[in-house]
């Protein structure tokens, strides 16, 4: 009896239905819902493109803020477009948004007034990652401005479509304490003169690596205001990006005039410029740097570019080195590839030095120099000298360089107290 009872009671239990609820799908439209885990949230259903058409989308992700609170989470951002037509703001630490680059934010005609999405200073370890984000404006805004500390950025695509007037616009503009901003491509349309892709203002020790900078359209070089633009910045590493078919403006700019640095405003020190490559790139400077010094440009290839002021520029500080670069001096009529003035000890070595036709090596006003194991070759000559001081030079070593493709000499000095040239030789 007892049997039989047991036997119909396994019976009865099967026959109910299964208790496990399955797990929450998105919600299609503008609606938020919150997923099974705690502390994360959908937004779109991978379908729609929510908000295309009255830019709405911002009400969307502000929702989903609110369905975090101030513990902070991910908000999951689905397949789809998402036009913005108001500032989204994030204020509470631990935020991290994440997409795979098919879901894109939209900036668009007039709106938001402001930037797309601002995170401020409370919202400490935010995070961005795998979104594409559409600059489509000419108001002169940037397009995300985070202030926060310990900020990351990765696997996001900044499209950068429009130019502005009078005002340079950051594509990514920070203001953040060790930020990291890595593996991202800021592509630039033909008519986004005026732009910049990151901008870091008043920022210590960033992370900039395996970035691309590039024209949207490689065959339509982008003439931008910059694509990395460093101002105040304490502490940076530079490192693995590409920059390829771009032109800032020219030296007769009053703001900015390089594709990566500053040449004015703003100080710079313990900046480091490593393993990038620079082609098909244009300005009155590649590369500048100024301010308090310890700068280190190692590493890198600039290949076919036209830099008028030089292709590496300094100003001021001390402790500053260029070292194992590879140049080719393409330029129309040829560029000096080291330009440096005001600085105290300076190295220049290893380095190779190719179709030269000016002198590759400009000091002025240098105090403490040392040119050492380079490789000029000349493209064709004669050219006269492969480094050129001024007179308030002090203190230079000029030893070990090899000059090939003409007979000519390694330097050039209006006093010869201040240079010693030494075991330089012609191949």
């Amino acid at each position: 009896m007892r049997i039989s009872l047991l036997i119909v009671l396994l019976l009865a239990l099967r026959a109910l239905p299964d208790s496990q609820p399955s797990a929450p799908l998105p919600v299609p439209g503008p609606a938020v819902r919150t997923a099974a885990v705690q502390g994360k949230v959908y937004v779109g259903d991978g379908i729609h493109s929510h908000g295309s058409v009255n830019g709405t989308s911002h009400v969307v992700f502000q929702n989903a803020l609110d369905a975090l609170g101030s513990n902070g989470g991910v908000i999951e951002v689905l397949p789809g477009t998402y036009t913005f037509g108001s500032t989204v703001t994030i204020s509470d630490p631990g935020i991290r948004i994440h997409g795979a680059r098919q879901a894109t934010i939209r900036a668009a005609g007039s709106t938001p007034s402001g930037p797309a999405l601002i995170v401020n200073a409370l919202a400490a370890g935010f995070a961005l990652d795998g979104i594409t984000l559409s600059e489509e404006r000419g108001n002169g805004e940037h397009l995300v401005a985070i202030h926060a500390l310990e900020a990351s950025v990765t696997h996001c695509a900044f499209l950068v479509q429009s130019a502005t007037s009078g005002v340079t616009a950051h594509a990514l503009h920070l203001t953040s304490d060790r930020a990291v901003v890595e593996g991202n491509s800021f592509l630039f349309g033909s008519a986004a003169s005026g732009r910049v892709g990151l901008g870091a203002v008043g920022s210590k020790n960033l992370r900039v690596t395996a970035n691309e900078f590039r024209a949207a359209n490689l065959s339509m070089p982008s003439a931008i205001q910059g694509a990395i633009v460093l101002e105040d910045v304490t502490g940076a590493l530079i490192e693995a990006n590409t920059f390829l078919a771009l032109a800032s403006p020219t030296a007769a700019s009053p703001s900015n005039a390089t594709l990566v640095g500053r040449e004015s405003a703003g100080s710079l020190a313990r900046i480091a410029v490593a393993g990038n490559v620079f082609g098909e790139v244009s300005g009155a400077s590649i590369l500048s740097l100024h301010g308090d010094g310890e700068f280190a440009v190692s590493g890198n290839v600039f290949g076919r570019d036209a830099a008028p002021l030089g292709v590496v520029r300094f100003s001021g500080g001390a402790g500053s080195s260029v070292t194992g670069n590879q140049f080719h001096d393409d330029g129309a009529t040829g560029e000096a590839c080291v330009n440096a003035a005001g600085l105290t000890s300076l190295l220049v070595s290893a380095n190779t030095f190719l179709d030269c036709r000016v002198p590759q090596v400009l000091l002025a006003a240098v105090d403490g120099a040392t040119v050492l194991g380079n490789r000029f070759t000349q493209a064709s000559g004669p050219i006269a000298h492969a480094v050129e001081l001024d007179i308030a030079c002090a203190r230079v070593f000029i030893g070990g360089n090899a000059l090939r493709g003409g007979d000519w000499d390694a330097v050039y000095s209006p006093s010869a107290a201040v240079v010693e040239d030494f075991h330089n030789y012609n191949r």
